[in-house]
């Protein structure tokens, strides 16, 4: 069990760089729960030299990888990278985006270990405030960016969300949804594992927006068999889904968040899917459900292909009827508990587990 305890780590121990103000120091020893003390004492800094010392920051952070992770280093360890972003962000240091750009493109394994799933959740929150007036290096990226499933995304949120915070902008967001639409299109699945992803983004934010002089280019991409979506598979389903129907703009404003408010909210939902936590009798009481939902819905389907005549509705038929369902409707149960992250998914997807059905 004790290799089980997590180990702080001395501040000797992280190789820290030689920083301007000792209090960026403290930014290693704190998780999401960091004072507002400390953290507003940081951000009253001289803004050159802070700013120096926050993309050191990035920069410690990819040279001391190993470091940050062996094995049992406590987490609480590996937040300061997000510390340093919502700093930048509260000095609207715009002229910081290339360097966090640039830690962004580091290996994903990297990139995971620092920031989690915090860019999925809040991701364009950053990217709204450092990068609103340098959309062109936001497109950039997502062009640039082979195999990325959880920055492109955000990034394409945060163009639909400019339009919709600022209206008279539409017409910028509309050519650079169109740039990437058509990026998106030359691009196969060979080249980009996620190009799929980035595509689906892109024709929501598309169809969101009622963006309809895109409309025919996307008509005419489907038509040639240019696009590879997950959920938007072809013009009849983008069409009944955007223009035949009618889309709530104000349902798709998001509001900003404080930076208070954001981490409280990650550290409860941290705690919520902290697998630690997890009772071991829960994997079963989810199979048990999904069978029994599936047994339901076999025996609803069943009903749908056989007259009521013909069919008791009785537990057997329904038992039978799931049996018979199940060998041509598998669902995908992860089961095996030796499916690594860096598996190949057990769907036959090509993906790795942790980028396909790992991701939920």
């Amino acid at each position: 069990m004790a290799n089980n305890v997590e180990k702080e780590l001395s501040k000797a121990e992280m190789e820290l760089p030689a920083f301007n103000f000792k209090e960026v120091e403290e930014l290693y020893e704190h998780d999401l729960t960091i004072s507002d003390e400390l953290y507003d004492s940081i951000l009253h800094k001289d803004r050159k030299l802070l700013i120096e010392d926050l993309e050191k920051v990035f920069l410690h952070a990819v040279d001391k990888y190993e470091i940050f992770n062996a094995d049992n280093v406590a987490a609480r360890n590996t937040f300061f990278v997000w510390h340093a972003i919502f700093l930048l962000k509260d000095l609207e240091a715009t002229e910081t985006l290339p360097a966090i750009l640039h830690f962004l493109k580091q290996d994903e394994e990297l990139v995971s270990l620092y920031l989690g799933d915090g860019v999925s959740d809040f991701g364009w929150q950053i990217f709204y405030s450092l990068g609103n007036k340098q959309l062109r290096l936001l497109v950039d990226y997502c062009k640039s960016s082979p195999d990325d499933y959880t920055v492109r995304p955000e990034m394409t949120e945060t163009l639909k969300q400019i339009a919709l915070h600022e209206p008279e902008r539409r017409l910028e967001i509309e050519s650079y949804l169109r740039e990437l639409l058509f990026y998106a299109s030359s691009i196969s699945i060979e080249e980009d594992s996620f190009i799929d992803d980035l595509t689906d983004k892109v024709l929501e934010s598309i169809g969101q927006l009622s963006l309809t002089r895109l409309f025919p280019d996307v008509e005419k991409l489907f038509n040639e068999d240019k696009l590879s979506a997950i959920f938007i598979l072809d013009w009849d389903h983008f069409e009944n889904e955007y223009k035949r129907g009618e889309v709530d703009a104000n349902a798709l404003l998001r509001n900003f968040e404080t930076r208070k408010e954001i981490y409280t909210g990650y550290l409860e939902a941290q705690e919520e899917n902290d697998d630690d936590d997890y009772d071991s009798n829960l994997y079963d009481d989810i199979d048990d459900y999904l069978y029994r939902l599936d047994k339901n819905d076999a025996y609803e389907d069943s009903l749908e292909e056989t007259d009521d005549e013909d069919l008791e509705e009785d537990e057997e038929n329904k038992n039978k009827s799931y049996i018979d369902y199940k060998e041509l409707h598998t669902p995908f149960v992860k089961k095996e508990p030796d499916v690594g992250r860096n598996d190949p998914c057990p769907c036959g997807s090509g993906k790795k587990y942790k980028k396909c059905h790992g991701k939920s």
